[in-house]
């Protein structure tokens, strides 16, 4: 948690009630029985792992997806019960944190699997789950070194293949054909595996853009990151789940002042005004993660109208063109992601000025932003989180 302590006027507000609505509309979608994995990774793409995960598990989410173990271990340490997939192999020397701290391992190779197998204690089972390659190139076997891999640890007396998962690398592409024939590399996959497991098998790798256009790929889970927060991966994704978006990152101005033309802003003097202006200074930059690239071509929100970036984004400050916006004062609220009065500008159209991805956009603010949470239907969360085990 990053509270507000001493009222920074630079910040994210997450609206948790977005997050809710969110996950029950993607719940909506599933059919019965399918489980939902809520991916919280990196800081729950920078909206807060703990709330977010909580939020999602309040609200129909069965199983919570990180990154590495550090992430489990937080949301364990902050009280989660439910299951907790660490969703890429980590080496086999941190093998044992699995089972202190009760997280289901993603593997890809033997070495791993033997060195978690000596962890377990003498007559436990772990749950493991295999990661595949079926085009990314990332991690995990390709189908012909799978047998060896799932036979190998299929052996292992602690172990028990519970799951099986994959990742596809275009199902927010409109052209769905590389997205098939993944779908039927791990379809021979999973037969694979079945071969060498006891119990029936977990089987996930359906994303945000697949659980938008991909009803085939769903089995028996679905991981879902960028739509649990309100974006839709891309804009050739159909828009089949009602989302909103739940952050908003908050400024205000800081100094007013009058530029003449010809004077210069900035650093590098990138900006030279063509006529008198009104500037404001907002206390936030690129230390926070709000992308230098922007400058001079980013907008922010103020009384609901657009003003434009001006000069270069520094570390701690940027200025902004205010001279069309009637009323401007020290103190105004100003929106560089989220709605204001009227206006939107949504970390989407931030991705694409700058030649990237919605992701980057929220998982870049930086952990000296603090963050406010607005939850109304919960007034202080749960002290245990039902176990969806």
């Amino acid at each position: 948690m990053r509270p507000n302590r001493f009222n920074r006027p630079s910040y994210i507000e997450v609206n948790l009630d977005k997050v809710a609505s969110n996950v029950r509309n993607i719940k909506d979608k599933l059919p019965q029985g399918t489980l939902f994995q809520a991916v919280v990774k990196s800081n729950g793409y920078g909206h807060g792992a703990l709330e977010t995960a909580r939020v999602a598990l309040e609200n129909g989410a069965d199983y919570l997806g990180v990154a590495f173990i550090e992430e489990g271990i937080e949301l364990r340490e902050a009280g989660i019960h439910s299951p907790i997939a660490v969703l890429y192999p980590e080496p086999p020397e941190r093998s044992g944190y699995f089972v202190e701290f009760d997280l289901i391992p993603t593997i890809s190779s033997v070495e791993f699997a033997e060195s978690l197998n000596r962890c377990v204690p003498t007559g436990a089972k772990k749950d493991v789950y295999l990661k595949v390659d079926t085009g990314m190139s990332r991690y995990g076997p390709y189908l012909e070194e799978l047998d060896r891999l799932a036979g190998g640890i299929g052996q292992m007396e602690r172990l028990n293949i519970a799951g099986v998962s994959s990742n596809f690398s275009m199902s927010d592409y409109r052209d769905k054909s590389f997205s098939a024939e993944q779908l039927g590399y791990f379809h021979q996959a999973i037969e694979i595996i079945k071969g060498h497991a006891v119990s029936p098998l977990k089987i996930s790798i359906a994303n945000s853009g697949a659980v938008l256009d991909i009803p085939e790929s769903y089995f028996n889970m679905v991981r879902v990151g960028l739509l649990l927060y309100g974006y839709y991966p891309s804009r050739e994704t159909t828009e089949s789940i009602e989302v909103r978006p739940a952050m908003r990152l908050i400024s205000r101005v800081l100094y007013l002042r009058e530029l003449e033309k010809g004077q210069s802003v900035g650093y590098g003097r990138s900006f030279i005004a063509d006529r008198n202006m009104l500037l404001a200074t907002l206390p936030i930059g690129y230390g926070d993660g709000y992308p230098r690239i922007l400058s001079n071509k980013g907008e922010v929100l103020i009384h609901g109208q657009r003003a434009p970036i001006i000069g270069r984004i520094c570390m701690d400050a940027l200025m902004v063109d205010v001279s069309r916006i009637t009323g401007v004062e020290i103190g105004d609220e100003v929106v560089l992601i989220g709605s204001q009065g009227g206006g939107y500008i949504g970390a989407d159209e931030l991705a694409r000025l700058c030649d990237t991805i919605t992701w980057e956009i929220t998982c870049g603010l930086t952990s000296r932003l603090p963050i406010e949470y607005h939850y109304r239907d919960v007034i202080s969360y749960k002290d245990e989180i039902k176990s969806y085990a």
